[in-house]
């Protein structure tokens, strides 16, 4: 999921948050997988009418886990300004994905239709391919994941019908969720190596001005620039999405330029400390250091610094 040329490039998912980011992932979708099979079967159960046909019975089954799915991984992603769309894209994908299965399971078998699962790695792609750098390997990473859930059941289904063993209700049941948080914990580790896309910032070289890289500047910076707006920060956020800024200081702490991420940014912008504080006629400088500001709807700030085009 990453090259040698990515070492610059800042992940998507931050250093500080990569443990948290895993289990929230990880665990959620595994609910979600559980609860959408249940979910379905118990509809199924009620309203027999729902399986009077293969394929409006997988269409209706797929429909439902996707959607679960979808949304508890966007439950996760979405503070790192993933749309909504993930958890269409994620519905979309999966009942596609779930009906070219079926049809291929006469000629490839039940094992190898997680193959098909690359119509849902291709639908999330739509959503990473703005964000990610290199985000075509994930249509790859669905398929492969699903893939090795599959080999997983199969294997402790071997180890139980071979020596005859006997095979209660709650043992599949007991594999299916084994097998589930596999497949997301594989997500969920290989969404970690995705990088983001540098973001294009002006151009500072043509004002003879030089980035800093010094990591204990950048962080000493990074602690006053949090002071100064979390201060700062008194107004009630309206939007119901973060609000990402790129910003630029000076080694004396002074706000010089900023700029937002998108259209919810710009449309918001008067919300936040930026308004106030960045300086409309700085003192003259001759070095600045990028940051990536988000003010989130919960009232939290978060800092990091930015990475930008060479």
């Amino acid at each position: 999921m990453s090259d040698s040329s990515s070492a610059s490039f800042l992940p998507l998912v931050p250093e500080n948050r990569r443990r948290a980011f895993f289990w929230r992932f990880t665990l959620l979708t595994t609910l979600a997988w559980m609860v959408g099979g249940l979910l379905a079967a118990l509809i199924q159960y009620n309203f027999p009418i729902v399986s009077f046909n293969l394929i409006f019975r997988e269409f209706f089954y797929s429909l439902i886990r996707g959607s679960l799915i979808g949304t508890a991984q966007w439950f996760v992603l979405r503070r790192y300004r993933l749309k909504t769309l993930w958890i269409f894209n994620t519905a979309g994908g999966f009942v596609i994905s779930s009906l070219v299965a079926l049809a291929w399971r006469p000629a490839i078998g039940g094992l190898f239709g997680a193959i098909a699962y690359i119509w849902l790695g291709l639908a999330q792609w739509l959503i990473l391919r703005k964000q990610v750098r290199n985000a075509w390997q994930w249509i790859f990473v669905p398929p492969l994941a699903l893939l090795a859930g599959n080999l997983l059941r199969l294997g402790f289904l071997l180890l139980m019908i071979v020596p005859q063993l006997p095979v209660a209700p709650y043992t599949l049941v007991g594999i299916e969720v084994i097998a589930g948080f596999i497949v997301n914990a594989i997500l969920a580790a290989l969404f970690l190596r995705l990088r983001r896309n540098r973001i294009a910032l002006p151009n500072l070289e043509e004002e003879n001005v030089r980035r800093i890289t010094e990591r204990s500047q950048l962080r000493q910076l990074q602690a006053s620039l949090y002071e100064r707006l979390d201060k700062a920060w008194e107004a009630e956020m309206t939007a119901n999405q973060p609000l990402v800024y790129g910003v630029a200081v000076t080694p004396d702490g002074e706000i010089v330029r900023d700029r937002p991420m998108d259209a919810a940014a710009t449309e918001y912008r008067e919300q936040t400390p930026l308004a106030q504080l960045v300086s409309p006629n700085p003192a003259p400088y001759s070095e600045v250091a990028w940051f990536e500001i988000r003010f989130t709807p919960t009232g939290a700030l978060e800092i990091e610094p930015l990475a930008a085009e060479d």
